[in-house]
């Protein structure tokens, strides 16, 4: 019943032509200006920052490809990819000769702020059609503030590259929780003890693995999951506000040999039970609270029943937002005996609500001294630069964040702290007591227009001639992209993972290094003598900062041999990621480390693994 065609009793065609674009240039129809010219070699290209109008053209935009078109004719076709009109399309046909390029144009009548997908496609005589080339650039109707600190690409004489291996691989067949494996792979931190090995927080398991930072031997340390289970009414929130939820940190008393201390952040379902201390209000429909609690090593073991609560912070929610992760406790530090508590403060409806700079926990550094013995007593520094402002709570160190993901200390007893930006800018912070960061008013060195509207669209304005009264950062980057569309769920513009400095006699000394955790995960690094000399608290025209430069990644195997060479630390999640049968990664969500000698450590919550900085290791 089949009929069976003679493939070669088909008539021979002309042949297909495939096209090469030199450049595609954006021509504002107002002024004539060239805008901007995007070269392409491949595919799909997406303009990294979006071509940004002061105001949108009355005229319109000339969008002009030049091709080598080895073709008869070339159709050129300008889509906008939101609403999936079709701008214009016009046909360009022979004579021209074959070794000759071509430049025409499809015309953007009335351009909105969107993506805008250009679509070429050339002709054969016979009409059969090459394969098609698309583009994409984003229209964006608001001026572009570039970060004035680009990252510089300095081969610093070859002292930028960081050489990794892998030193340990947390298990994929343990799964005490019924997670994913996705989940139970995530590392949220790893600090070091007082023996040889590293303490890392596993957060959606909820358990603290020490790992021995030679061998990288892995064992159980403590469940915290667990001891929150047995101890109180309530669970460890390990899924429910998940991606962010779980075990979130860990800190070490600076006197743990003697006194068996330390402390852990996570989250924590509701109480039952009412009336408890929260710093901020309570809050009757929040999602789960953040808490610090404190805990005792005792005769070879974490006692389960220490549990003793510090601090209790309620994760507000709102109806139509996504993002009240970013509320919660991120990270804490310990230091000369106070506790240091970095609080989120992300959400779109708080920029309205005065952002970090209200009176509650949100968008702080707090800092308390854990001295107390029943729940939810401790003292308040008398330094503390709040004490009896009303403005702020009591425990407030410093003010103005939005997300600050994680404090470190130098040596010398700095606090380094990550703001992660909500538009156009990412921040490292020099901490300082009564520091006012900004946030909601300021991002990085820019104007924020606490506006309420959506995601990626706040930064539009130059810090005022008389600016007074903020901290800027010692350090700064920018996002890749522009117009990103809604939400959180972004492809392109960058989040700050905070790192730690380097201090150990090696060829890395000097160096803070943090990097960018969404996507690619480029590792970026400042010198810490020029975080120190930058000029954070002065009039704009004054202000300075310490360069970003970035680190290229050297990878080697087991047996010392080289196998990747990349700026991208997704290509090392990737190469170890495949081994543990899981699939190719989008993202690499870094986080880094420190070794008991202060050697510098990577992890991924990608694959569970955790690399160590072969040059960050004393000579």
């Amino acid at each position: 019943g089949n009929i069976y065609l003679v493939l070669n009793s088909i008539a021979a065609s002309s042949p297909s032509y495939n096209l090469t674009v030199e450049a595609v240039t954006l021509v504002n129809g107002d002024s004539g200006a060239s805008i901007e010219t995007i070269s392409n070699d491949t595919v799909l290209y997406k303009s990294t920052n979006g071509i940004h109008f002061d105001a949108l053209p009355e005229a319109g935009i000339d969008v002009v490809a030049t091709v080598e078109p080895d073709a008869a004719s070339v159709h050129f076709s300008l889509m906008n990819t939101e609403s999936g009109a079709v701008e214009s399309g016009i046909d360009s046909a022979a004579p021209w000769a074959l070794s000759d390029a071509v430049a025409d144009s499809a015309f953007l009548d009335s351009p909105a702020s969107a993506d805008y997908e250009l679509t070429i496609t050339s002709f054969a005589a016979d009409g059969v059609a090459g394969d098609p080339l698309t583009l994409v650039f984003a229209v964006v109707d608001e001026p572009f503030n570039p970060v004035t600190q680009p990252v510089a690409l300095t081969d610093e004489t070859g002292t930028n590259v960081l050489k990794l291996k892998l030193l340990a691989s947390m298990p994929t067949d343990d799964d005490p929780r019924g997670v994913f494996l996705s989940r139970r792979l995530r590392i949220n931190c790893i600090i070091p003890g007082f023996d040889d090995d590293v303490y890392v927080c596993m957060e959606s398991l909820g358990i603290i693995r020490r790992v021995d930072a030679t061998s990288g031997a892995i064992s159980d340390w403590f469940d915290v999951y667990a001891a929150i289970n047995a101890t109180t009414d309530r669970q460890l929130d390990n899924l429910a506000t998940f991606p962010h939820s779980g075990l979130r940190g860990m800190a070490f008393h600076d006197d743990f040999l003697t006194n068996g201390l330390f402390y852990t952040s996570h989250l924590e379902t509701r109480p039952s039970e009412t009336g408890l201390p929260y710093v901020g209000d309570d809050i009757a429909d929040a999602v789960a609270d953040s808490v610090i609690a404190e805990w005792r090593y005792d005769s070879g073991a974490v006692d389960a029943a220490s549990y003793r609560p510090l601090l209790r912070i309620a994760m507000p929610t709102f109806p139509e937002e996504d993002v009240a992760y970013e509320n919660a406790i991120k990270q804490i530090a310990m230091h000369d005996g106070d506790l240091y508590v970095s609080v989120g403060d992300g959400a779109i409806e708080t920029v309205d609500l005065l952002g970090g700079r209200g009176n509650n926990a949100l968008g702080k550094v707090l800092r308390i001294t854990p001295d107390g013995a029943t729940a939810y007593e401790y003292s308040i520094p008398a330094d503390n630069p709040f004490v009896d402002d009303d403005s702020y709570p009591d425990e407030a160190f410093a003010v103005g964040f939005r997300n600050p993901h994680t404090i470190c200390f130098t040596s010398a007893g700095e606090a380094i702290v990550s703001d992660i930006g909500r538009d156009n800018a990412e921040e490292v912070n020099m901490l300082v007591s009564g520091g006012d960061y900004g946030w909601n008013e300021r991002e990085g060195t820019f104007v924020h227009n606490a506006n309420g509207g959506g995601l990626l669209v706040g930064v539009g304005l130059e810090l005022p001639a008389n600016d007074t009264g903020f901290t800027y950062p010692v350090a700064q980057f920018g996002h890749e992209g522009g117009k990103q569309g809604a939400g959180y769920q972004v492809t392109l513009s960058q989040s700050v993972a905070g790192g730690f400095p380097v201090e150990t006699d090696s060829e890395l000394a000097g160096r803070y290094y943090y990097g960018d955790f969404p996507e690619k995960g480029p590792i970026y690094y400042s010198y810490l003598d020029d975080m120190r000399a930058a000029v954070t608290d002065s009039d704009p025209d004054t202000l300075t900062q310490a360069t970003t430069y970035l680190a290229r990644i050297e990878y080697y195997d087991a047996d010392d041999t080289l196998v990747l060479e990349t700026i991208h630390f997704r290509d090392v999640v990737n190469y170890e990621a495949a081994k543990k049968g899981l699939s190719e990664q989008t993202r690499n969500d870094m986080r880094f480390g420190l070794g008991p000698d202060g050697q510098l450590l990577i992890s991924s919550k990608r694959d569970g693994n955790i690399y160590l900085v072969l040059n960050s290791e004393a000579a």
